[in-house]
């Protein structure tokens, strides 16, 4: 049973932090487009895209091999979000990009002193509260 909530929190954590970082992006594109970002806030934007960009290249790679060695293997990480080819947990892969993008972009602006440590936490903590509380709300009480 903890095990149950401990991985419904941990997905329900990663779908709202997923609109997070899709938050994030968009902010960013618009802030971009108005000019309005310093050449160090720039350089971030660049240095947490390249990191975001090798490291789901690196993922996709990896469940290709796998993909090759194992005949019932299944990504969780996929661009289809049929629940039917896939029984098992199943990401799809633009929340998975946003996820990834928004957290790398938020720890290079915490690298380069661009936000607080309580500016980083915060949105996580946030998050990660609101998902706990409705995971648990989410069962039925017990008789």
């Amino acid at each position: 049973m903890i095990f149950i909530i401990f991985v419904l929190v941990a997905f329900w954590f990663l779908c709202i932090y997923s609109l997070y970082g899709i938050g994030v992006i968009i902010k960013t594109i618009f802030k971009t487009y108005k000019k309005s970002y310093d050449e160090l806030e720039i350089k971030t934007i660049k240095d947490s895209l390249a990191i975001s960009m090798i490291l789901i290249v690196i993922l996709h790679f990896i469940q290709l091999i796998f993909s090759f060695y194992s005949v019932k293997y299944r990504p969780i990480i996929t661009p289809i979000t049929d629940s039917a080819i896939n029984n098992n947990i199943n990401i799809h892969s633009l929340f998975f990009d946003c996820i990834l993008i928004g957290f790398i972009y938020n720890i290079k602006r915490f690298k380069y002193g661009l936000i607080a440590k309580r500016q980083f936490w915060d949105p996580i903590l946030i998050i990660l509260t609101v998902t706990i509380i409705l995971t648990i709300a989410s069962f039925p009480p017990s008789l």
